[in-house]
């Protein structure tokens, strides 16, 4: 009879799981990666995945998601779908590799560059993660890797590769990898939207904006409407803020940015009064006629007038 184990991950080394997953691979245990550093998270997932309790021996794994939704939910990985989801990976990057673990191995996206490296027979190099995602240290590592003269490979964030590209340490670094692997591939992700704070603001977005729209996601960013999109991939869909009068904040609309909208944009309007719904429609009154025609087209009506 196979029992769940819980696997404790530490950040500093997470390598030391290795031997373990090649246990849960050659359907010897059956593990449940949990946070070495996070001791509420490592019991929530105890509890509610069953550690200690009787499993189906094929199951090799069982990873949590992030919960961030609700209570985590586990995934039940057998043997063969870890290691049919690693040659997979393999062959589309064009032949196995070096890889380098620079996300927590107690997730899936994590788990996934570490049974990679076990199907390729390569010792993977694993950043410590205790202390956050540094740049200074993931470089070294890149170059490292480079260095062997190997096919090199890495999986990051989103937000770890927008953190990359803002320095030109971290663009040198990403530049050393034969591809990367951005965590939205990982979810099974079509659609990604670049949002938060003021994206436009960051350096490197557009250079991101563009490998997502290369990667062939469909992408859109959401703006503040106080920078210029002119100069934003044209297969991103821009969905730009209008601020209104009684937002306080409307004098930080940039208007250009209307004369640069197509059908493929959105405009989206914040009203908080009757007068900030009569000045919207003022403003529509600006749109090219190229995309009010489209609007006709699609039957697309504003919403009625607050009361």
């Amino acid at each position: 009879m196979t029992f769940l184990s819980p696997l404790p991950v530490d950040p500093r080394d997470p390598a030391a799981i290795l031997p373990d997953l090649e246990a849960a691979i050659a359907g010897q245990a059956t593990f449940l990666p949990v946070p070495a550093e996070d001791r509420t998270r490592a019991q929530l997932l105890r509890n509610h995945m069953r550690a200690g309790e009787p499993i189906d021996s094929p199951i090799a794994l069982v990873v949590a998601t992030s919960g961030s939704t609700g209570t985590p939910k586990g995934a039940q990985l057998t043997a063969a779908n870890l290691v049919s989801s690693a040659d997979a990976t393999h062959r589309a990057l064009g032949g196995a590799g070096q890889w380098l673990l620079a996300m927590p191995a107690s997730h899936i996206a994590g788990i996934q560059v570490l049974i990679r490296s076990l199907v390729a027979g390569v010792e993977p190099l694993c950043l410590d993660l205790s202390e956050g995602f540094s740049i200074p240290n993931f470089a070294r590592a890149a170059h490292e890797l480079a260095a062997t003269g190997d096919r090199s490979y890495t999986g990051l964030t989103p937000m770890q590769l927008a953190k990359a590209m803002d320095s030109l340490e971290g663009i040198e670094a990403l530049r050393t990898f034969d591809a990367i692997l951005v965590k939205v591939r990982e979810l099974g992700a079509h659609h990604v939207c670049v949002t938060r704070g003021e994206p436009l603001a960051q350096k490197r977005v557009h250079t991101l904006l563009t490998m997502l729209c290369d990667a062939g996601y469909d992408v859109s960013l959401e703006t503040s409407g106080s920078i210029d999109v002119s100069a934003v991939d044209p297969r991103v869909s821009r969905i730009v803020d209008i601020k209104t009068p009684d937002s306080h904040e409307s004098h930080r609309n940039l208007l250009s940015n209307l004369d640069v909208l197509t059908p493929h944009d959105q405009l989206k309007f914040v009203i908080c009064s009757r007068a900030d719904y009569d000045w919207a429609k003022d403003v529509l009154a600006e749109i090219p006629e190229q995309l009010l025609s489209y609007m006709r087209t699609r039957d697309i009506q504003p919403r009625p007038p607050p009361p």
